[in-house]
């Protein structure tokens, strides 16, 4: 290696420093995201009001926005080397808020329930009570499920655009017509929640955005599947449309836009869809 290429920026050392810094600025801005959460959290464990913990809870409504966000920017930014990480993440977060709040809504409340759920069965263990074993296997599953619905409903909202209903179908689908990503996937995000107990923290400083390019390597794959499908669907309409002398589209529609279009099946990617090609690469 010459010495001109030793100080090249374009060189695999430069090129995997810059996406590391990349993975930790994502990860840092992520976290500001939570400072109310955190502030509303500390608030309440001093003051024990309810109000300060109604305030922790509601600003949990960034969550699945946040991690829809994540996921665009670090597949387009860090993998795909396009445009800026942060302006990317913002982007996504503002077009996908109101999607991703409602999301975040019926996670919290999922969630809500799981925790007493295992709350009261941790108590039928610590009595005794066969029961609590078998709770235990029952919530362990559903909350196994769940999960695997929300690991793939951010990358689906930050790539396909649907009503929030057809998103969690799709979500379900995918999650069981891919089994082995989504366990993988889930052994995954608790491999980083228990890194980040057992590290007092510090592995939160990265974990979260380290842990979704990870996870992009597997979830990208079975994406591309359907994001393909929804371009030959497209490509059928075209024809089928030229064939019975209608006119698609107008001045704007060689226009690229971010999220292909999405209708209904997870099986045949929609229909009257359009796609941005960088996710083809």
């Amino acid at each position: 290696m010459g010495m001109s290429n030793i100080f090249n920026p374009d060189n695999s050392f430069f090129t995997f420093m810059g996406k590391a810094f990349d993975i930790l600025v994502l990860n840092l801005v992520w976290l500001l995201l939570y400072v109310p959460f955190g502030v509303f959290l500390y608030l309440f464990g001093v003051t024990g009001a309810l109000i300060f913990l109604i305030g922790a809870g509601l600003s949990l409504v960034v969550f699945v926005p946040s991690m829809i966000a994540m996921y665009y920017a670090v597949v387009k930014s860090v993998r795909r080397s396009r445009s800026y990480a942060v302006r990317e993440f913002f982007k996504s977060f503002k077009l996908n808020f109101k999607q991703g709040a409602a999301a975040s809504a019926i996670a919290i409340v999922l969630g809500f329930f799981l925790y007493m759920d295992f709350k009261y069965t941790w108590a039928l263990i610590q009595a005794k009570d066969q029961k609590g074993i078998i709770f235990l296997g029952i919530f362990i599953m559903i909350t196994f499920f769940v999960s695997g619905v929300f690991i793939y409903l951010c990358p689906v909202i930050s790539r396909f655009t649907m009503d929030l209903k057809s998103a969690f179908k799709f979500s379900f689908g995918i999650s069981i017509k891919h089994f082995w990503c989504t366990i993988l996937s889930f052994i995954m995000w608790v491999a980083i929640i228990l890194l980040v107990y057992l590290t007092t923290g510090f592995v939160l400083l990265f974990g979260v955005a380290a842990g979704t390019l990870l996870g992009s390597l597997m979830m990208e794959k079975v994406l591309k599947k359907y994001v393909l499908q929804t371009i030959e669907n497209q490509k059928k309409a075209a024809e089928e449309a030229a064939g019975n002398g209608e006119i698609i589209g107008g001045a704007d529609s060689a226009t690229e836009i971010e999220k292909p279009e999405y209708t209904e099946s997870f099986e045949d990617g929609g229909e009257n869809s359009k796609k941005d090609e960088w996710y083809l690469e």
